[in-house]
């Protein structure tokens, strides 16, 4: 009896024992300790200088102290964000599984010379890691160590951080000022010199100097410009240009920021290629190029800095609108008026008053987004397509007339007899020129 009791007691100790060890066992497929690493992991003062190499073109990265600099093709400071997102990024080096071991397979995996981007990481005098980045996969991008066939899976999705073109490596940055920190600016054009100032960042703008009249200032065209020029970039850099090739000496046009404090930024307009345009800091040597688009709010005449209200009234006060299409093959008028709180058309009851309300509501805050570039003629003005005649209750009568010539989806306006041109764009128009029988 004693002896069975030790042999149930020995069966269950071994039983004890084995299921202890299955629990402690990893499961199937799972791995034990650190995965294997292709190429060891890099501390952030370890990274110094980074070579990438993509279709054939390379962009050396170096860093100098806590400053990125790209020193291959140009030497020029780096872009903040991009440099320091590729150091994180090959700071967090993680893998996930070994895929393949056969060279037959690189070229699926894009991780060949031809395909990838090449990655080489030095401490600027040993290489540290050398590998090519190739096809993303789910939340993996494939990975080679260079010399060796092994394809691993990278952790997150890299190509996009490490593959740009040598232009997005650099500090595309063309001033350093911020907005609120103005106190006076200058716009230098061809068509004359303004300068405006203001005491402090919330503060209305007054004018120092103008070679035109400005009853009134266009606030939002002064305080878009600033926005525009504080965030102002570069499409790319032209490091083979001479400046007076680039019509930056002297300049096109120039802007210059006074801040607060008493420093000064200038930005130097040169002259204009097919899409693009040269620029540069007054201070620099580096020569920008940037999109037309980019400079439409910055450089501004002195008109552009007019208030370009066309029309103000108050709409229940409008007795009158004499509506005229002045070309075509039969001429069309119609003479809208006010009766008993509706509206008639050459004297006859309009049935629905809608067309009739919206364009009395867009004619009494009409506003222009610019003043035109172009002379009358040619924006057919000295022979209108089309001219309303406002009369209020006041009295008062306005003039308005609208060329027929599209110019980039606007057209020129004149008001009452005044030199300034507007530009109107086309579906602000298409409110209120109605063909005149559809008022009746």
């Amino acid at each position: 009896m004693e002896r069975r009791n030790q042999v149930a007691l020995g069966i269950v100790l071994l039983l004890g024992v084995t299921v202890f060890f299955l629990y402690r066992a990893p499961e199937r497929g799972e791995r034990v300790g650190e995965r294997a690493r292709p190429v060891p992991k890099l501390a952030k003062e370890q990274i110094k200088k980074v070579t990438l190499t993509s279709k054939g073109k390379t962009v050396t990265l170096q860093r100098r102290k806590e400053r990125w600099y790209v020193t291959t093709p140009a030497d020029s400071p780096a872009d903040k964000y991009a440099s320091e997102t590729l150091q994180r990024k090959l700071e967090e080096l993680t893998f996930g599984d070994l895929i393949t071991e056969r060279k037959e397979k690189h070229a699926a995996f894009e991780v060949g010379a031809d395909k990838a981007v090449r990655v080489q990481v030095s401490d600027d005098k040993t290489v540290l890691a050398d590998f090519y980045l190739g096809k993303a996969e789910t939340g993996f991008t494939m990975f080679r160590k260079h010399g060796e066939d092994k394809v691993y899976q990278a952790v997150g999705f890299l190509r996009s951080t490490f593959d740009k073109e040598a232009r997005l490596w650099r500090d595309r940055r063309i001033l350093a000022a911020k907005r609120e920190d103005v106190r006076q600016v200058e716009f230098v054009t061809a068509a004359g010199t303004a300068t405006l100032k203001r005491s402090g960042p919330k503060a209305a703008w007054t004018v120092e100097n103008t070679p035109v009249p400005l009853p009134k200032l266009d606030e939002g065209a002064i305080n878009n410009a600033l926005a525009a020029l504080q965030s102002l970039s570069a499409y790319d850099f032209d490091d083979t240009i001479s400046a007076e090739d680039a019509g930056l000496e002297p300049p096109q046009a120039s802007i210059t920021l006074s801040l607060e404090g008493g420093s000064k930024v200038k930005l130097l307009v040169g002259k204009k290629g097919k899409e693009h345009t040269w620029v540069k800091g007054s201070a620099q040597s580096q020569i920008f190029i940037v999109k037309h688009h980019s400079l439409k709010s910055l450089v501004l005449r002195p008109v552009d800095l007019k208030d370009k209200t066309v029309l103000t009234f108050d709409k229940d006060k409008l007795l009158s609108v004499h509506l005229e299409q002045l070309q075509g093959a039969s001429p069309q008028r119609v003479l809208l008026e006010r009766k008993d709180l509706g509206w008639t058309g050459n004297g006859k009851k309009i049935a629905s008053i809608k067309k009739i309300t919206a364009a009395v509501k867009t004619l009494s805050k009409l506003k222009a987004h610019a003043f035109a570039q172009h002379q009358a003629e040619e924006l057919g003005l000295t022979n209108p397509l089309w001219r309303l005649t406002l009369k209020l209750a006041d009295g008062s009568t306005h003039v308005l007339q609208v060329g027929g010539v599209n110019k980039e989806g606007s057209h020129g306006a004149q008001i009452d007899g005044s030199e300034d041109i507007f530009l109107l764009r086309k579906h602000t128009l298409d409110q209120f020129l109605l063909e005149p029988s559809k008022f009746q």
